[in-house]
């Protein structure tokens, strides 16, 4: 379809911000930065700002953390994020705000997920917050030297509902065909 059919005018209008080389302008880097902490949010549901700020690597030298704990304050101020405590953490998390809405008319019960998670899942690569959130220590340990590993080769969580519950150790013996 046409650009002008399928984008709304206020996405189409340049504003402040940067051009490509065909001139094609786009958002400041505040409002890219605020956009990629609100999905951030909405990802976690619950987290630190260091948390938050990890879903998409923001936590860098090139990325101040002064600057992210002020665009999630003005995620709060609008009332898209809330500041929220957690019992056994330490400081403030923070909450999407709609999540936290759903939750409260019961809109989010009753889905059960029973499934292996991929070492790369976002649940569980930043150990810290697993850790945090389900009293479950997690390594991928396909690059830690055999006599070091604690728990195999290629061990995938097991998430049973709400709960990471174990580990699975996917081996193939191909010599025995198992």
């Amino acid at each position: 379809d046409l650009a002008e059919r399928a984008i709304p005018e206020a996405l189409r209008t340049p504003g402040p911000g940067w051009t490509d080389d065909d001139g094609i302008p786009g958002p400041d880097d505040d409002t890219c930065l605020r956009e990629l902490l609100r999905r951030s949010v909405r990802v976690c549901g619950v987290g630190t700002s260091t948390d938050i700020a990890d879903v998409h690597r923001l936590g860098s030298v090139t990325e101040p953390r002064a600057r992210l704990e002020r665009l999630l304050a003005e995620l709060v101020e609008a009332g898209e994020v809330r500041r929220v405590t957690v019992q056994g953490w330490k400081g403030t998390a923070y909450a999407d705000a709609a999540g936290l809405d759903a939750l409260a008319a019961g809109e989010l019960g009753g889905r059960s997920r029973t499934t292996l998670l991929s070492p790369f899942d976002s649940l569980v690569w930043h150990r810290g917050r697993t850790a945090r959130l389900f009293d479950f220590d997690y390594r991928f340990e396909i690059f830690v030297p055999e006599a070091q590993r604690k728990w195999g080769y290629y061990v995938l969580p097991f998430l049973l509902g709400e709960r990471l519950v174990a580990r699975v150790d996917l081996k193939s013996e191909r010599k025995d065909g198992i």
